[in-house]
């Protein structure tokens, strides 16, 4: 199941960066800082708007498949209603000069599709739960293709602009939630409505969740949004196509988490944990290492091929943001260990500095943001990140060892 989903995250990944290359190279940096700039505003917001049902989603749907349509029912109602007061929350934060004017309208347009994209990551949440795998990776593979054609025909018919790069942004979410109704339609009927009643959530650990999601939304839109207040569209063009390409590189350790969930869960109490968890964190970062490496080599030519001799800048902090797959491997590692042992204080403590310091750092250490400083900051973040969540593992490994030892 592991390897399925790798080779379809391989294909719609592949999809997804092909569309995002021919967008980029169209749009520049200064419209690929805009497309990104609404982008991030409307990550966060559908984040606050899910109201933390992401992991109770998982949870709900795999304890009662049957509960599956009054669960997508709930998510529906909570979107729209939290909406109601995230999307004004919203547009007061993002505001700034460079999202005013002609570009205001933009901005206004994007914000009313947060329930949208809320409503679409409840889908995916729903189906993991429910351990629809083929589904998933179907919704998946066609959500990516479709964007991909779109965009690609946007082009031919030289309709690209960045109004109809954000329209094709959001029909992609149209189209993931359209799809899951399609698949999912024998779970819907009248009769769910009675079944929302029934269903039990835990308010803490709706909460807990909640602030996780919210950390988690806000490392990887923060940056942009203070680039394009603080500094400009362009910058945070730069810096965007940089992250993009980084994160890709982060996508094999996220999917190799989920055998580690298993393997470690499996020998959790086993005298050779303790050996299983050292040999799993040291693989994955050895790996991580070695991709990097490789990219760094290949960089100076990649970024300006792949997206235009205007991106060159983005070489540089493409560069920058290289340690941070190697320490971001890590710290999704060491998070994976602290979920199977339920750690949750560990996790909220880590997931609060990963998700804080980016924003902190430009101005701290060094009292400007641009795309290059940005990218400096982040991969700062991600070392003391991954250093805060080793130091807390020895705490845990050191009982065990102490133990062996007097034994």
């Amino acid at each position: 199941m592991v390897g399925g989903s790798v080779f379809f995250y391989a294909i719609g990944y592949s999809f997804s960066l092909i569309a995002s290359i021919l967008m980029t190279r169209h749009l520049g940096p200064e419209g690929r800082g805009l497309v990104t700039s609404i982008a991030s505003l409307i990550s966060i917001g559908s984040v606050l708007a899910l109201f933390g049902m992401t992991h109770v989603n998982k949870l709900v749907a795999a304890e009662n498949k049957d509960a599956a349509g009054a669960l997508f029912l709930v998510n529906i109602f909570i979107c729209i209603a939290s909406s109601i007061i995230i999307v004004p929350l919203i547009y007061w934060l993002g505001k700034n000069p460079e999202l005013s004017g002609k570009n205001s309208m933009l901005l206004v347009s994007g914000l009313l599709f947060i329930p949208v994209f809320a409503i679409a990551a409840s889908c995916n949440d729903i189906l993991m739960g429910m351990h629809k795998s083929r589904e998933y990776n179907t919704i998946f593979i066609v959500e990516k293709v479709l964007y991909a054609a779109l965009i690609m025909a946007a082009i031919s018919l030289g309709l690209m602009t960045v109004p109809v790069a954000l329209a094709l942004f959001y029909t992609s979410q149209v189209i993931r939630i359209i799809l899951f109704c399609f698949f999912l339609s024998k779970y819907f009927s009248l009769q769910q409505l009675r079944k929302v009643g029934l269903l039990k959530l835990d308010g803490n650990f709706i909460l807990v969740n909640y602030y996780s999601s919210i950390c988690f939304a806000f490392s990887s839109s923060i940056l942009p949004i203070l680039l394009s207040r603080f500094s400009s569209l362009d910058e945070t063009g730069y810096y965007a196509v940089a992250r993009m390409v980084a994160d890709m590189l982060v996508v094999p350790s996220t999917l190799y988490s989920s055998y580690a969930i298993n393997k470690l869960a499996g020998e959790r109490e086993k005298p050779n944990y303790l050996k299983t968890k050292i040999i799993l964190i040291i693989s994955i970062m050895s790996f991580a290492a070695f991709i990097a490496l490789a990219f760094y080599l290949i960089s100076e030519p990649l970024i300006p091929l792949l997206f235009g001799r205007s991106f060159k800048i983005a070489t540089t902090c493409f560069r920058y943001l290289l340690p941070s797959v190697i320490f971001v491997t890590g710290y999704q590692m060491m998070n994976v260990i602290m979920l199977v042992e339920k750690k949750s204080g560990n996790i909220l403590f880590l997931v609060s500095i990963y998700a804080l310091l980016p924003a902190i750092l430009p101005f701290v250490i060094f009292h400007k943001i641009d795309a290059v400083t940005a990218a400096d900051s982040y991969s700062i973040a991600c070392l003391v990140t991954f250093i805060a969540a080793v130091f807390l593992n020895i705490r845990s490994f050191l009982p065990r060892v102490s133990a062996k030892f007097m034994t």
